[in-house]
């Protein structure tokens, strides 16, 4: 990515850390999410795009080139490994976790340096490194977005750990202001 494209994600990271965004959750690095990041940094906003940092996965690309729909998403339960320290670490209680996966895109490997630039955090990765599982917003109370889709995991009486803290983290900004 050049250069003044990776200066203008810090600044909008920067505005977005201190423009006092409430807590957050995003499941499957919903538009809601990354576009305050990508903006139209992604082939399902904008299949043109010269920098396709949410990109259909490889894997699936061929598949739909060629006109073939079925079976042309990640489904299933797919393992993750979660980074030590992470809020998301520290939610499940656990460094490996399991979750249910319903899409075609991902966050493009080739931009995770430039990613990490921002201040927005790979904190949950697949079994082989390839596959962002889980962001994080560095200095943000509560921000995470996810590949997964928490809520097919979710109960009335038990909780998914994501759903948890962020309760918890929008009752103590109800509470604190912070």
């Amino acid at each position: 990515m050049a250069e003044a494209k990776a200066e203008k994600w810090k600044w909008t990271a920067f505005k977005f850390q201190g423009d006092g965004i409430p807590p957050r959750l995003d499941p499957t690095f919903s538009e809601p999410g990354h576009d305050r990041f990508t903006r139209n940094l992604t082939t399902e906003i904008d299949p043109a795009t010269t920098h396709p940092v949410i990109d259909i996965m490889r894997d699936q690309k061929d598949k739909l080139a060629n006109a073939k729909y079925g079976g042309t998403m990640r489904l299933g339960e797919y393992p993750c490994f979660l980074k030590q320290g992470s809020l998301s670490a520290k939610l499940y209680g656990a460094d490996h976790i399991v979750e249910r996966h319903r899409h075609r895109f991902e966050a493009n490997p080739l931009y995770r340096e430039d990613i990490e630039k921002t201040g927005l955090h790979i904190t949950g990765l697949s079994p082989d490194g390839r596959l962002a599982e889980i962001v994080e917003f560095e200095g943000h109370p509560f921000f995470v977005a996810t590949q997964f889709h928490p809520e097919l995991m979710t109960r009335p009486f038990k909780p998914h750990p994501l759903f948890r803290g962020f309760v918890r983290a929008a009752e103590k900004r109800r509470n604190t202001g912070k």
